[in-house]
């Protein structure tokens, strides 16, 4: 049977109809609150780094929503969840920003001391937006890196006391360019049941919703290779997640750990039993009260995930895992249909042609 894509019925539907349609139609928006990511540092794999310089998908996302230009009625439908907000880091006037329908996300991407500053100074900005979209989300660079192939964190990071205030965080372990038509993400439904919503933030875990963003990477027939290491060594990635996770835990504790320390263990029953290590490493004995650190010291030693781990039948393990806030592993995968695998280094993607038809 032959079908089609018009619905001449539409106008002789009732407006309350008409009107829950259109709702249907806006875009769920995951709303970058500061500057363009830097792709050099963005993706810590051993991978090749993708050639897209993000640009596309990062204006389109602060773009009104397709269904603004269709008629005054759906306009009027979009402007009723629209909230103009002023750029903080930026030259354009304004961003669009429906908070009912959007996640409030942070880049960071600490690479040396006065980013990790810079990022834990943005903390108030992401809660703010945040307590408007209700949901927050940030790059897994500023708290730990997802690929941590060395075994140990760095010393204690500030960052983790900024993000008390909320329970649940969507943390981006990993970065997937999809470069594709304009038309073949909208058949796909995968950014938005239009097309108008290019970042998307997908639980780690679901295969089947990965699986399909592979289906819509592959539609390209000058494909882009950069995913392809992503898409097929899906095991492996889904181990390495469980592990961060785990990772996370541990980090969380040995931060709370550090200050206790320092409060000289104020309140804490049986210290000495927070961690499961070894006494002696090399012939060395560890003092369990001091692990690691000396009074003088401002910050600890890394955290050797390959040495040590906390005990999770300690009181003190037990009450910090109770305060941490749920992290929930998510890919960010962009939408870009400028096809910058394809061009030169250096390349200006305004002068790029886009498949936006």
């Amino acid at each position: 049977m032959e079908t089609t894509k018009q619905f001449p019925q539409f106008p002789n539907l009732p407006p309350e109809i008409r009107l829950q349609i259109w709702r249907e139609c806006l875009p769920f928006r995951v709303f970058e609150i500061d500057t363009r990511p830097r792709r050099e540092w963005l993706l810590p794999t051993p991978r090749k780094l993708p050639p897209c310089t993000f640009r596309w998908s990062r204006e389109k996302n602060y773009t009104p929503p397709v269904i603004a230009q269709v008629c005054r009625e759906s306009r009027a439908v979009a402007l009723e969840l629209w909230s103009n907000e002023e750029r903080m880091l930026h030259d354009s006037p304004s961003w669009w920003f429906s908070p009912r329908l959007g996640i409030a996300f942070m880049h960071g991407n600490p690479v040396f001391s006065d980013d990790w500053e810079q990022a834990i100074r943005r903390v108030p900005d992401l809660h703010r937006y945040a307590d408007r979209c209700g949901a927050a989300g940030f790059d897994a660079s500023v708290m730990h890196e997802f690929d941590n192939e060395e075994g140990y964190t760095a010393c204690r990071n500030g960052f983790l006391d900024a993000i008390t205030e909320r329970k649940d965080y969507l943390v981006c372990v990993e970065t997937v360019v999809i470069h594709a038509s304009v038309e073949a993400a909208r058949n796909s439904g995968l950014f938005g049941l239009l097309g108008d919503a290019p970042l998307q933030l997908v639980d780690a875990t679901d295969a089947r919703k990965i699986a399909q963003f592979q289906a819509l990477w592959e539609t390209n027939p000058q494909r882009d290779m950069a995913p392809e290491s992503f898409f097929r060594d899906q095991t492996d990635f889904q181990s390495r997640v469980v592990r961060w996770s785990e990772e996370v835990e541990s980090l969380w504790v040995y931060n709370d750990w550090y200050k206790a320390f320092k409060n000289g263990w104020e309140g804490v029953v049986e210290p000495e039993g927070i961690w499961e290590l070894p006494y002696y490493e090399f012939g060395n004995a560890h003092d369990m009260l001091v692990w690691r650190c000396s009074s003088f010291d401002d910050d600890p030693e890394p955290l050797d995930y390959f040495l040590i781990s906390e005990n999770p039948d300690h009181p003190f393990v037990q009450q910090s895992w109770a305060a941490m806030p749920r992290f929930h592993p998510r890919v960010l995968f962009r939408l870009c249909p400028l096809d910058c695998h394809l061009q030169k280094e250096n390349y200006d993607p305004r002068l790029c042609r886009s498949k936006e038809k």
